[in-house]
Parts: C-alpha cells; structure tokens; sequence
C-alpha cells in the first residue's frame, strides 16, 4: 500500500515534466516556450516539491520507511 501512495506522489509531479502530457504541451504551446526551456527552468523546483510532498506524507503517516 506504501508503494501505492509513493507512486500516486510521483504521478502528480510527473506528469507536469513528461513529454507524454499533452497538457504539458498545450501550457507549452500557449506559453511560447519549448520543453528544454521548462525543464532547465522547472527540474529543480518540482523536484523539491516532489521531496517536499514526500515529506507531508511521511508525517501524515501515508507512507513509511518501518
């Protein structure tokens, strides 16, 4: 069931960095921007988040490490 949550976790973040999104492509095409230019951008800052939402599930007790 943890492997389940940690992968729900990963999901949400993911698809805002996957070229297999096509809502990634839509914001990208709207925004005049390409996905080389998002990822140098956004790599850092969702990966932070990703640790952050990690985190908040950690002390919830959604997932643990025991």
């Amino acid at each position: 069931m943890e492997i389940a949550h940690a992968m729900l976790i990963g999901n949400i973040i993911g698809t805002f960095v996957s070229p297999f999104s096509p809502a990634l492509w839509l914001a990208l095409g709207l925004a005049g921007a390409n996905l080389g230019e998002h990822l140098r951008y956004s790599f850092f800052i969702v990966w932070g988040f990703s640790i952050v939402m990690m985190g908040a599930a950690l002390l919830l007790g959604i997932i643990s490490f025991a």
